[in-house]
């Protein structure tokens, strides 16, 4: 074979209709450079090196008196060939005479991944099979007796089995592969195999509902815990981000093939869990550390046995459950952001090693519901000091105020650090029983900063009223600075028992725990979404278009801007008490299966005070203030921040919030599944599957608001006195209780136009922002399912019925009084098929092509469809729910075929498309965002997955997505209403994961470039015409992780280190045809350092 040197692109040609994009043309070319490698770099025979067929010849010619023995030629390594479609023999050995059958499969011990390439050894005849790409083997033509087996494949301890064949029958054999340690005796190290589970799997020993991908007719994939450690994945969000077709969006939320979470589901050990994100279904990624997981998949094509809420992908999470040998690992690690380095300003609250606080309101402040809080009293004089009311506002106020520091604190940045210990094993206890135990526990806290961040909102299309155009503007702008502190903890225990192969019981808990407190210091804060155009560019001496500058006690001119800080804690709680069963009955060889399953969870959010305090900015150093008539410029001067408001506008725009929000969400999930064999014979077989599912689901959030005002009397002081020192002064000593001049700053005086001092008003009841709601969701879920297995065909088919209540209150007494809504119920209910066609074809069965359809539902989110208003204070976003959503019925067509060459190539490509019928898209309107139906929408794309090993050391595993959407729905404009067509919200056109493997066995070093490529999309589309849709640019990021294995004893030391986002590439919004910002920030790089100890 001519050697291939050079990529066969063209990077010259001309542009044309039928070239795709230079994006898809570099993806394109990198994959035939890859599949083309020479012979000799991906281990192919070569001139120098004689192929398999040339040694069994030369065998047979020059070792008559064994045949079939395979003698290696002078200077050849000996090594095991992949021997198949043989039954199993050498050539030249005669098989045994019978009609029995051996059969089995082969996994790792420890993830129970299936292996390929291992060699099966039926010891003293001469007969060997090696497993497939699914972990299968089969020798036939034995006759009835016992046999003994031995399973080798490099870098595993060799396992045995005994089997007893009887006449006509096939006797299994299972073998879990122990990997071999560093320090063996003789000193072989794990080779890095890059293997993925993910799909269910009936006859799982552990009696958990399993993955595994290997034998799923589904179209599915996925990383497994040895990803885990090679690309540098921290928690389960990372570990989507690695698969192909799905991206993260915010760190936490799964968006596969381009559908956000309303499109999909998350499943924990086969059982639908809580959220606790107020808005959104979907589970947050983040809380599941990757130190207690197994595996992470994504099912891409729909099966009856699984939530039929489901169009982008059901995601599979497992945890460490039953082991099969002994567990001991700690670990330890710390790493470093670029971004830390500066100032750091923290809550002023200490989380300690755990993120264990208290965060509950001070006795002294009085229950949103018996409605006893008071600003104090409102009349013209400044009450007395025996005033009832006056003094029980300044008690009430004075706690609330000290519960939490109002303004952030400047302090040391702490380097972020996190440890880990897992402990497992599994304990033979006579009788055929064994129990399996698992503890582990991971605990991280630290800093982090982002510095620079550019904020736009409200886009003006000027005088034209069009967008797009020269005159276009944003009514509001910020830059910030953000600093996030964080502790928290994980914890899972897991027990099993297990009675042979045939029933098996497990219980799994699991707690994750995480607090945060992000702060957010924005500046040069240009406001004028009112379009009032009060809050003026400039003050001081000087005029503007003849008109004079608000005058100001400075004696300079100076830019003018609002300014804030805001302090955002966060507390987050996941807990998953589960119980789940594996039972066989009847015949061994296609018993009657019953698996069953139970859990509760438990989700809470907390944002216990968010306080956000505004003041005033002058900056009295730009450059513009020189072109100024009239105007001073005195740059020594420089920033100056005081909490007036120096325009004196009424009611002052520098108002001060705490705000409490909390969101508990109770569920439990129970399922029943029962598998009845109806026909086999030899290999073939029919199956029947049915079951049941209930899942209910019960939301409960509350919040309360309260406003800090400054009277006018009061902001004349802060502007003017001192020469304007004194508001300097009292913004600065603001988190506590008195002022400059020693005097309370709370007085019981709530008088806006009178008070010199700061009173609060409870308004979590005026308004028309609701945070008081009930909610809940029953489902009830029956299928029936059919599994036919005739020769290389394999069919799956059945329907899905399910019905759904949700209902929600908007509590009377707790929210403002017209947004109150009784309990409101909308039921449905579906009938849902879904069919997957799978056949295995070519030399050696190489070749797998899959077909899949299916019907499913996406129904809204109760943050969507309750009708209730949300206010982001920080950054003024607001968002509003449409309670005339309707549910989203989904058609799902897929083609994939998966191609295995060879056992060091393997390569997929999926092709799918998607008709939605009242698809379900996020909008917005000048900053306000809601949720509406679409008329339709289609999602079509490709899906191309690829894995080569070349050299001795390196792989190669890469992954990309094209994705083509069209989402189509009516816009209000001055001229009526007209239709749109867009793409959906969360939805990039490109996906692409690169993975440069490296491991030297004899080093005992191996080394992970990962790359990964999400193309540009669109975060929501406007409600009118005057806006144009927010595009968030192509990202790119590029991650190293280097790792070396010492042997330390009887145990493996291992030290890693990690560099992230090495390209440190911005993160950018813009609105659509624009260069108008709405977010832009950089990461930062980071590096890490980590030391893991097995035993």
């Amino acid at each position: 074979m001519a050697r291939r040197d050079k990529c066969p692109i063209n990077h010259d040609s001309p542009p044309s209709e039928i070239v795709p994009p230079v994006s898809h043309r570099l993806v394109a070319g990198f994959w035939i450079c890859t599949l083309l490698l020479p012979p000799s770099l991906a281990g192919a025979p070569t001139a120098e090196e004689p192929d398999l067929p040339f040694l069994l010849a030369q065998n047979e010619a020059e070792n008559v008196e064994n045949p079939g023995v395979l003698a290696p030629p002078d200077n050849v390594e000996t090594v095991a060939p992949p021997l198949e479609n043989n039954g199993g023999a050498l050539p030249g050995i005669e098989n045994a005479v019978g009609n029995s059958i051996i059969a089995g499969e082969v996994s790792d011990a420890t993830t129970l991944d299936p292996l390929e390439g291992v060699i099966i050894d039926v010891i003293g005849t001469g007969r060997t099979a090696v497993s497939d790409a699914k972990g299968r083997f089969k020798l036939e033509g034995f006759a009835p007796g016992t046999y003994n087996l031995e399973a080798s494949q490099l870098g595993y301890f060799v396992a045995s089995a005994t089997v007893t064949t009887l006449e006509g029958q096939t006797a299994e054999a299972r073998f879990g592969m122990r990997i071999k340690p560093i320090g063996d005796a003789v000193q072989e190290y794990m080779l890095e195999e890059e293997t993925v589970v993910g799909e269910y799997r009936e006859d799982d020993a552990a009696g958990a509902l399993d993955l595994d991908l290997a034998s799923t007719t589904s179209i599915a994939s996925g990383v497994s815990k040895d990803d885990f450690t090679k690309s540098g994945i921290s928690d389960a969000g990372d570990a989507v981000s690695k698969i192909s077709g799905a991206n993260i969006v915010g760190g936490k939320y799964a968006v596969v093939r381009g559908l956000g979470d309303r499109y999909s589901n998350t499943l924990v050990n086969g059982a639908l869990i809580s959220s606790a994100d107020p808005s959104k279904k979907a589970v947050q990624l983040d809380l599941f550390p990757s130190d207690l997981l197994e595996s992470i998949s994504i099912y891409k094509t729909f099966s009856p046995e699984f939530p039929a809420e489901f169009a982008g992908g059901t995601v599979f999470i497992k945890t460490l459950q039953f082991p099969d040998h002994p567990i001991v690992e700690f670990e330890y690690g710390q790493k470093f952001n670029s971004q830390l380095k500066g100032d750091f300003y923290g809550s002023g609250d200490d989380l300690g090693l755990f993120g264990l606080t208290d965060d509950s309101l001070p006795s002294a402040v009085p229950s949103l519901a018996s409605k006893q809080f008071t600003p104090g009293v409102t009349s013209g004089r400044p009450p007395s000091e025996t005033n009832a009311t006056a003094q029980k506002a300044i008690e009430q106020a004075t706690a609330l105020h000290l519960s939490s520091a109002l303004r952030p604190e400047k302090r040391d940045s702490h380097v972020p650090e996190s440890f880990g210990v897992t402990l497992g094993n599994t304990f033979d206890l006579g009788n055929n029983l064994e129990l399996g135990v698992v503890l582990a526990g991971t605990s991280s806290n630290g800093d982090e900063a982002i510095r620079g961040v550019t904020v736009g909102r409200s886009l003006n299309p000027g005088d034209d009223g069009l967008s797009g155009t020269g005159d276009d503007y944003l009514n509001r702008t910020q830059e910030e600075d953000r600093y996030t502190a964080y502790a928290g903890y994980g914890i899972l225990g897991s027990i099993g028992l297990r009675a042979g192969k045939r029933h098996s019981i497990n219980f799994t808990a699991f707690q994750n725990h995480r607090a945060e407190d992000e702060v957010i210091q924005a500046r040069k804060i240009h406001d004028d979404t009112s379009g009032s155009g009060q809050f003026q560019e400039f003050a001081g001496p000087g005029s503007i278009n003849g008109q004079a500058l608000q005058s100001t006690p400075y004696g300079a001119t100076a830019a003018t801007y609002q300014a804030l800080d805001s302090t955002i804690p966060l507390r987050r709680t996941l807990t998953l008490i589960q119980g789940s069963g594996h039972h066989e009955i009847g015949n061994e060889e296609m018993p009657i299966e019953l698996d069953w399953l139970y859990s509760r969870s438990r989700a809470v959010e907390e944002r216990p005070s968010t306080r956000t305090v505004f003041f005033s900015q002058l900056d009295f150093t730009d450059p513009r203030i020189q072109n100024i008539d009239g105007a001073v410029y005195d740059p020594s001067l420089g920033e100056v921040y005081t909490l007036s408001d120096i325009y004196s506008i009424n009611p002052a725009l520098n108002k001060t919030y705490r705000e409490m929000l909390s969101t508990r969400e109770d569920s439990a999930n129970s399922r029943l599944d029962l598998t009845v064999p109806v026909w086999s014979e030899n290999d073939d077989f029919f199956k029947l599957k049915l079951g049941g599912n209930l899942f209910d689901r019960n939301r409960e959030s509350r919040g309360r608001l309260f406003t800090y005002t400054i009277g006018q009397a009061l902001n004349e002081e802060l502007a003017n006195a001192d020469g304007g020192q004194y508001g300097q002064d009292y913004l600065d000593m603001i988190n506590g209780t008195v002022d400059p001049n020693g005097d309370p700053i709370f007085n019981g005086h709530a008088n806006n136009n009178l008070s010199d001092g700061i009173y609060i008003t409870e308004n979590t009841t005026t308004g028309n922002t609701v945070r008081n709601v009930d909610a809940d969701t029953s489902l009830e879920a029956a299928y029936l399912q059919g599994n036919l297995e005739l020769g290389r065909w394999i069919l799956t088919g059945g329907v899905r019925y399910e019905a759904e209540a949700r209902s929600y209150e908007v509590l009377a007494g707790l929210n403002p009084a017209g947004s109150v809504v009784p309990k409101t119920t909308v039921s449905n209910d579906y009938f849902l098929p879904g069919i997957t066609l799978q056949r295995d074809f070519g030399l050696k069965d190489q070749f797998t092509g899959t077909f899949a359809w299916s019907r499913t539902v996406a129904r809204p989110t109760f943050f969507e469809f309750a009708p209730i208003r949300t206010v982001d204070q920080a950054s003024g976003d607001t968002f509003q729910g449409n309670p005339d959503l309707t549910d989203t019925l989904i058609d799902n067509y897929d083609l994939r075929l998966d191609w295995r060459p060879d056992g060091e190539t393997s390569l997929g490509v999926s092709l799918f498309h998607k008709n939605l019928d009242s698809p379900i898209a996020q909008a917005y309107r000048y900053g306000d965002r809601t949720f509406i139906n679409g008329n339709t929408g289609t999602i079509q794309g490709i899906e191309l997955e690829m894995q080569k090993r070349f050299l001795e050391h390196w792989t190669i595993t890469s992954n990309y997505t094209y994705i083509k959407s069209l989402l189509e729905f009516d816009q209000q404009t001055v001229l009526g209403s007209q239709t749109i067509r867009t793409t959906f919200d969360g939805q990039p056109n490109h996906i692409f994961n690169l993975a440069f493997g490296w491991d030297d066995v004899d080093l005992g070093m191996s080394a992970t470039l990962n790359y990964n490529l999400t193309g540009s999309y669109l975060t929501a589309v406007p409600l009118g015409a005057d806006e144009p849709p927010v595009r968030r640019d192509t990202y790119h990021q590029l991650d190293l992780i280097l790792q070396k294995r010492i042997a330390i004893g009887e145990s493996v030391g291992i030290v890693k280190l990690n560099f992230g986002n090495i390209l440190n590439s911005t993160d950018r919004q813009t609105f659509d045809g624009t260069d108008l910002v709405y977010s832009s920030y950089r990461r930062g790089r980071t590096y890490g350092l980590e030391f893991e100890y097995q035993f």
